[in-house]
């Protein structure tokens, strides 16, 4: 617990909590609902994707029926729940090997660019875009 009050301190912004709201409800509704959701929006958006020659044609000529495409999806699947466990022991893994070496000096050179604003994520989250950008594009 802090002995004292934070310096500045800022009420949330609308927009802040509207994003924060939203999304919420989003993962609330797709974690108790994710059949309705599957079928209504991402089968579709997954027919486009594997069937792209039938999604262009639609596309120039105004019409074209896209083939049902079918999205499985299950809490309770074996591969599914190995997959999640094991990604989650490397995690953990992974982790605890971290804290036990020194911090590389990448990491400290990002601690020093970094001063916990929100406009360093914004930079170097675009820095990151340009530079996945140009090296696809070579």
């Amino acid at each position: 617990r802090r002995h004292t009050a934070y310096e500045h301190l800022e009420p949330t912004r609308a927009g802040m909590r509207f994003t924060l709201i939203t999304l919420g409800i989003g993962c609330i509704g797709f974690g108790a609902l994710p059949g309705p959701i599957i079928r209504r929006f991402v089968a579709p958006a997954a027919s486009t994707l594997t069937h792209p020659a039938t999604y262009s044609s639609g596309v120039l000529t105004g019409h074209a029926p896209l083939p049902a495409t079918t999205v499985d999806f299950a809490y309770l699947n074996p591969t599914d729940l190995a997959t999640t466990a094991a990604t989650l022991l490397l995690g953990l893994a992974l982790a605890a090997l971290y804290l036990r070496i020194p911090e590389p000096a990448p990491i400290t050179l990002l601690r020093r660019l970094h001063t916990g604003s929100v406009n360093d994520y914004a930079a170097f989250a675009t820095i990151g875009i340009l530079a996945c950008t140009s090296v696809l594009m070579l």
